[in-house]
């Protein structure tokens, strides 16, 4: 199914992506499973509005194998009224309704540009892609609310980091892909304003963390 596995592939995918508990994390799950299907290209946009203003803007959440000129395309171009999965030249398009009237679109391409697209894919791209984008929405508002909040995941990554363990020993030890350790410590960087990993394990300590 559209190179993504079976049915039930697909479903474990999107369970994936709602048990995330942090946004690097599941971008860690969105890159890491697509990259291996058919999809050569991603990009997921959504809308917002401008402080104060009625103002509707566009962001670009993720993507990858995606030019800048696509993106600037996509982002110039409201796809946002559209109400069903559909192409744009090798563009397949599928809009998603959100939480918080928060509307998304992602925009994929295949390495076949030919690819059929039976109603069942349509019906389930905007099915796991609307699943994604809730998860964005919540582990935003979250991370929103206590962003200087380490989750445990993250607390258990620092302390390995402060016991000098590398990334990729760390990924053994907890079983991960090394793409979401290398996330998590993104997201410990911001969340702790520091820009290394000696930096993060001192702020660590100094805040009781580990």
């Amino acid at each position: 199914m559209l190179g993504l596995g079976t049915q039930e592939s697909v479903e474990a995918f999107a369970q994936r992506c709602e048990a995330a508990i942090s946004i690097a994390e599941l971008n860690a799950v969105i890159e890491t499973t697509l990259l291996s299907t058919q999809i050569r290209s991603f990009a997921y946009l959504h809308s917002g509005s401008a402080s104060n203003k009625a103002v509707e803007l566009r962001h670009v959440r993720m993507y990858f194998g995606t030019s800048c000129s696509d993106l600037e395309r996509y982002l110039s171009q409201d796809f946002f009224n559209a109400k069903s999965v559909w192409r744009q030249t090798a563009d397949v398009v599928v809009p998603v309704k959100g939480e918080g009237h928060i509307s998304a679109y992602f925009v994929i391409r295949f390495y076949d540009p030919d690819m059929h697209l039976t109603l069942e894919d349509r019906r389930t791209l905007q099915n796991v892609f609307r699943r994604i984008h809730s998860a964005y929405f919540e582990l935003s508002q979250t991370e929103q609310n206590s962003d200087a909040t380490l989750t445990l995941r993250e607390i258990e990554v620092l302390r390995w980091t402060a016991l000098g363990k590398s990334n990729a020993v760390i990924a053994r030890i907890l079983t991960l892909t090394p793409q979401v350790i290398d996330s998590s410590m993104t997201v410990i960087y911001r969340k702790l304003n520091v820009s290394d990993r000696a930096r993060a394990g001192l702020r660590a300590i100094e805040l009781g963390l580990i």
